[in-house]
């Protein structure tokens, strides 16, 4: 019981070494005033009580600050079997101003991105087979590979006092995609964040493997795996990645179309909120890399001034683009219960969502349809019950087809989870939306 009697803890204990354990900032919480409990309608910031990736608030006890500097060691490792075929310095160009200029971007300035380059390829002792993990995807396994890199530079001199994260790059001539499996490396006394770059092989150590001579581009994939060492959640339907063409009657088949219509993959922000909507061909993905605003809040990268937190049956919100909100409302949001919320935010064609000259061509030529150039006000759900795809486009079927393209304009309405939002303006510079609860 707590002090005061109101408040019961509840602990649990499995016969295996793992244990529930609740931070002490977490119980003082528990033992706040009663009222406390309560008053989730207008914190918006939904508990999540776990030391995973959250979509919750707080984050991780494990995760790196959001805020100031953050030290990234690069370390890059090749192997007997698959061999480098370029410098370190091209290997990471462009895709490490990528990393920086994104995430340093998307903070407002509020996080600084520091590399730390041991900038000669490491030979690991053995071929790259030696440290394949067992599962169907085939990728190096996280601990004996990123480990392994931390030993080599160790040897050779490196100083990872004050690092915060441990990149471990592979060759993009042999390899591809990256990885975060959520743990950690260790050297001179200092425990770090792992993640793997290139970890997945594509042909390599095959006779016949052509080693690829384009440089890689792997700066979005990077921030990624760095979100998640800031403790980041994946958003995405995972059948969705790639975006494999399912038999009809599987059941991650999407819906037949009319004839001359296709289905195009639509992602907003890092940690990749995904579904596919119906387009004219050709249907090719939408990706809009600006973070979302909930990612940005649960970062503290939005404050309490930019957040407009709904506790009424009704609301008219103005709404700033999420990519530059100044002093405006960032982010309009509703805890609908103690673990879920509706978030509604404006999304420009700014910053890095700005699409492509390839976009605006295919659209003025008619070979692309005209949602991919759309602006509007995106509405999502988040839940941080879920481990599994903790958010949702409004506009989701449950199995992350859209029923519609998710971006509302002036007029246009979406009901979910016993609300419904309308735009009712834009001025070119904010939207204005309402929020009514439904009778």
């Amino acid at each position: 019981w707590s002090p005061d009697g109101r408040r019961l803890f509840f602990h649990t204990a499995a016969s295996n070494p793992y244990r529930y354990r609740r931070p002490a900032e977490n119980w003082m919480q528990l033992m706040a005033a009663p009222q406390q409990a309560s008053t989730y309608v207008t914190t918006c910031k939904p508990r999540s009580d776990t030391e995973r990736h959250t979509v919750g608030f707080p984050l991780p006890t494990w995760a790196r600050s959001s805020t100031g500097v953050l030290r990234v060691a690069l370390l890059f490792v090749d192997f007997p079997d698959a061999v480098a075929n370029r410098s370190t310095w091209t290997e990471t160009s462009p895709s490490s101003h990528h990393i920086e200029s994104y995430l340093e971007s998307m903070s407002y300035g509020q996080i600084d991105i520091e590399f730390v380059r041991h900038d000669t390829w490491l030979r690991a002792e053995h071929a790259h087979t030696h440290y394949l993990g067992d599962s169907r995807w085939g990728e190096l396994l996280w601990e004996p590979i990123s480990q392994h890199a931390v030993e080599l530079a160790d040897r050779d001199g490196f100083d990872f006092t004050g690092i915060d994260v441990v990149m471990t790059i592979m060759p993009s001539s042999h390899f591809g995609g990256g990885g975060n499996e959520g743990d950690n490396v260790s050297a001179d006394g200092n425990t770090m964040r792992s993640i793997r770059i290139n970890h997945g092989p594509e042909g390599a150590g095959r006779p016949d493997y052509e080693p690829s001579t384009s440089v890689a581009v792997w700066g979005p994939t990077a921030a990624h795996e760095i979100l998640h060492s800031l403790g980041l959640a994946d958003l995405r339907w995972n059948h969705l990645v790639g975006f494999t063409l399912w038999p009809i009657g599987h059941p991650n088949a999407p819906p037949p179309v009319p004839e001359g219509d296709g289905w195009a993959k639509v992602s907003f922000g890092s940690m990749e909120l995904n579904g596919r909507a119906q387009v004219r061909r050709p249907a090719i993905q939408d990706v809009r890399l600006e973070m979302l605003a909930w990612s940005r809040w649960q970062l503290g990268w939005l404050d309490a001034t930019q957040v407009e937190c709904i506790s009424g049956p009704r609301a008219d919100v103005r709404l700033s683009p999420i990519a530059d909100p100044a002093g405006g409302t960032a982010m309009a949001a509703v805890q609908v219960s103690a673990h879920s919320v509706i978030v509604v935010e404006s999304r420009r064609l700014l910053g890095f969502d700005t699409p492509s000259d390839y976009y605006y061509d295919g659209v003025a030529a008619g070979d692309l349809d005209r949602s991919y150039l759309n602006e509007g006000v995106l509405v999502y759900t988040v839940n941080t019950q879920l481990r599994d795809h903790p958010a949702s486009l409004a506009h989701d079927d449950g199995r992350g087809n859209l029923t519609r393209f998710p971006l509302l304009d002036v007029g246009e309405s979406v009901s979910v989870a016993g609300y419904t939002i309308t735009v009712t303006a834009d001025t070119g510079s904010e939207h204005w939306v309402s929020i009514r609860e439904n009778n």
